[in-house]
């Protein structure tokens, strides 16, 4: 249970649906970043990778909202601002990085703000009538925030804004299709468990990027 509640579910991004940009800023660069960001009141996620590790940014509006930081090497994943201090601990602060722009609309960033949900609804789910039933049963309570149906190794992500499905994606094709045969396959590969991630309720507050 801790570990599909607290594990890589803001990594678990869509294709973006414009051109990526790709940077290459040392660590102690990435408030300049952000400045241009801010003032360009971007919607998506920023993804800075310093080998081995990774931290994702969900940025709403230019303000960063949520931050998830994982290692190829194991260990736990960092969430919120210990992501932000882990990352310049772990790596460095004069380390250089990548990091890639993917801008989304806006409510798919709002959907993707439910990846933070300290809480999410998890539960055992196994066949393809038990996902539709499961979706409409969410879909019926205007669900707001995403749907992820984990088997194994592999996942599938549905997303509602407000009631409203914008499609879903998995593990195999990161690109948003408004079909869902792709999670009824996955159903079918054999026991999973459904987890029910929400928005909050109040916006975050804008995380800072760590003084020097």
């Amino acid at each position: 249970m801790e570990q599909v509640a607290q594990g890589a579910a803001l990594h678990w991004l869509p294709m973006a649906e414009a051109g990526v940009q790709t940077l290459q800023p040392p660590l102690d660069g990435m408030p300049a970043v952000l400045g241009w960001l801010a003032q360009q009141r971007y919607d998506g996620a920023l993804v800075v990778q310093s080998s081995p590790h990774e931290l994702v940014l969900l940025v709403l509006d230019g303000a960063p909202i949520g931050a998830s930081l994982r290692s190829t090497m194991g260990g736990h994943v960092l969430v919120g601002p210990d992501a932000l201090r882990g990352l310049i601990e772990r790596a460095g602060p004069g380390a250089r990085s990548t990091a890639r722009l993917l801008p989304f609309a806006r409510p798919l960033v709002e959907t993707l703000a439910s990846t933070l949900d300290p809480q999410p609804t998890v539960r055992p789910l196994e066949g393809t009538e038990q996902i539709r039933a499961a979706l409409r049963e969410v879909a019926a309570r205007n669900h707001h925030g995403v749907v992820d149906l984990i088997v194994g190794e592999r996942w599938g992500r549905t997303l509602f804004h407000h009631g409203r499905l914008l499609g879903s994606y998995h593990y195999d094709n990161l690109a948003v299709a408004p079909s869902l045969a792709a999670l009824g396959r996955l159903a079918t590969a054999g026991p999973g468990t459904l987890v029910v991630r929400r928005v909050p309720a109040r916006p975050p507050a804008p995380l800072q990027w760590p003084a020097a």
